[in-house]
């Protein structure tokens, strides 16, 4: 069977296996699983429908969920045009007939008669009556005789799940099986060269270009690197991205009780993605990415929100006085419960581990932000402005600086309560 000039077929490299690995990994982000809402809405922000984006913040989002590791995977919100048998989809309806319009889909008849999916093609299952157009979609994650397992999204309590299931299963309707190599791409949907992708250990070339002697190597991760992810230690490596996964536990924890204690409002918005800049900045350090695009954007967004000409404290005030009414809950009450998670906050923060310079000063704005001392917070947003105002190759060297001695004797961020 081929589509677009690759082949489908058994292989431990290629897209599919490399959106089977980033899905198991995402679902290490977050406790039990569950994505938060932003995410969730990152997850449809780019779905398509009759050419269209359709504008989606949330829903079920197993498709949402599936497509978005595929994007991550090729690189581009245009999943057709970079070779895979469907577009970005919120449907498993939609993805079953994009399949069949490819000649990409293994019908359930055929797997109890024998035919196998392989790790990393998609799996649909009726979710109710058949002939009703409700679906669900699962990514092979494992392939056994009798039996596979998947990792779905919008699983068992609305979070990433591995499930196992048997071929024979009512609900199966088929898979939607992916190009085992996109090495070859025909002529029709052009060539992209060049983007090299790296998945559970081992690599596979998109495009033409071939990976040159060298370039690749494993690190403790257990994945490779690429570009100048290559010229960091391994050791310096799982130092940083093992902050990354640590603001994952309880700082990101203690930002969702903010947000359930404060209700809604400007306070909400900034410590998401204040909490969230030691994540972005040392996640991808392995692939070549100190997270420049996603750092920049949060913040300039934060910023703007904590200098903002109307006053962001006064705002905050305002907004926590109109909840305490919305909610019936006495005004000091509603205070001291959003100020306790504000205190849990920051106490979260000031215990990550940090390294150097750049991972000190993003952890501040979060502690500061926790102690409510919001002008503290706004210096040290500038401080990372004016590094990231100097451009990607300069915030690359400054978010990958070696461990400062300076900054592994202060340890833990001061707190004025202590």
């Amino acid at each position: 069977m081929n589509f677009l000039g690759a082949t489908f077929g058994s292989s431990s490299t290629g897209p599919g296996p490399a959106a089977s690995s980033w899905s198991l990994a995402e679902r290490a982000k977050f406790p039990s699983g569950k994505p938060t809402a932003a995410r969730i809405a990152e997850y449809f922000e780019p779905a398509v429908r009759g050419g269209k984006k359709l504008n989606m913040m949330e829903g079920n989002w197993c498709a949402a969920g599936a497509c978005f590791a595929a994007m991550k995977v090729v690189g581009s919100e245009d999943l057709e045009k970079a070779g895979l048998p469907h577009a970005y989809r919120v449907s498993g309806k939609e993805l079953e007939e994009d399949a069949i319009k490819h000649g990409a889909w293994l019908p359930v008849a055929d797997v109890l008669k024998g035919a196998r999916p392989n790790v990393g093609d998609l799996a649909i299952y009726n979710r109710g009556d058949p002939q009703d157009w409700t679906r669900h979609v699962g990514r092979v994650i494992e392939v056994n005789a009798n039996s596979y397992k998947s990792i779905d999204g919008n699983g068992v309590g609305a979070a990433w799940w591995v499930a196992d299931r048997l071929w024979t299963a009512e609900n199966l309707r088929g898979f939607v099986r992916y190009p085992a190599s996109l090495g070859s791409i025909s002529a029709g949907m052009g060539i992209v060269a060049g983007m090299l992708m790296i998945a559970a250990g081992a690599a596979f070339v998109w495009g033409v270009t071939r990976v040159k002697p060298g370039l690749l190597r494993a690190n403790p991760l257990g994945r490779g690197c690429l570009g100048r992810g290559c010229s960091l230690s391994p050791e310096l490596v799982e130092k940083y991205v093992g902050l990354a996964r640590a603001q994952r536990g309880a700082p990101e924890r203690a930002m969702n009780d903010v947000q359930r204690a404060m209700g809604g409002g400007v306070l909400s918005f900034v410590v998401e993605h204040v909490g969230d800049l030691t994540h972005r900045m040392s996640e991808r350090l392995d692939y070549g990415s100190a997270g420049y695009e996603y750092v920049r954007d949060k913040v300039e967004k934060t910023l703007r929100s904590l200098d903002s000409k109307y006053g962001f404290e006064r705002e905050h005030a305002e907004q926590l006085a109109s909840n305490a009414r919305h909610y019936k809950i006495e005004p000091f009450e509603y205070k001291r419960r959003v100020d306790v998670a504000l205190k849990r906050y920051a106490e979260a923060h000031a215990k990550l581990r940090v390294y150097n310079p750049a991972q000190w000063t993003a952890r501040q704005v979060a502690v500061k932000l926790g102690t409510q001392e919001f002008k503290k917070a706004r210096d040290a947003l500038r401080g990372l402005k004016h590094q990231l105002d100097k451009g990607e190759e300069s915030w690359w060297a400054y978010a990958t600086a070696p461990p400062d001695p300076e900054v592994l004797k202060l340890g833990n961020a001061y707190l004025p309560w202590e």
